[in-house]
């Protein structure tokens, strides 16, 4: 790998910040580097993130906002991709179990954060959660 697949974290945070709207990027990228979504250098020190391979942090944007675009086959992609940012929004650290958070308080929290007057089921959501198939 070359240095310039290499970003600073306030360089992803910046790009998280401007491709997705999270209100707590730092949280999200933690999470996601505790999750494996992208390869980063860890300072044991500061303990925080140090450098972050770009490539693979635009991957992982790319899950959270969905593809620009539009597919044949991706049916209801567009709602369920607005729902996946919503629920990253609500659960930066990575949805909790269901013992902690039932689904009624789960899709109550992340119904604050899809856009007014927004229609979709608890089924949708809880998909985007990955608590239904």
């Amino acid at each position: 790998m070359t240095m310039a697949d290499w970003i600073s974290l306030e360089e992803a945070v910046a790009i998280v910040t401007a491709q997705t709207g999270l209100e707590d990027p730092h949280s999200a990228l933690r999470s996601a580097m505790q999750r494996g979504a992208f390869t980063c250098d860890y300072d044991h020190v500061a303990l925080d993130i140090e450098d972050i391979d770009r490539s693979e942090l635009l991957r992982w944007i790319e899950t959270l906002i969905g593809p620009t675009a539009k597919s044949a086959t991706a049916g209801n992609m567009p709602l369920r991709n607005e729902v996946e940012r919503a629920v990253a929004q609500a659960f930066p650290d990575g949805v909790p179990p269901s013992e902690k958070v039932p689904n009624k308080v789960l899709c109550q929290q992340v119904r604050r954060h899809l856009p007014e007057g927004w229609t979709g089921s608890n089924h949708t959501i809880e998909r985007a959660a990955g608590r239904r198939k």
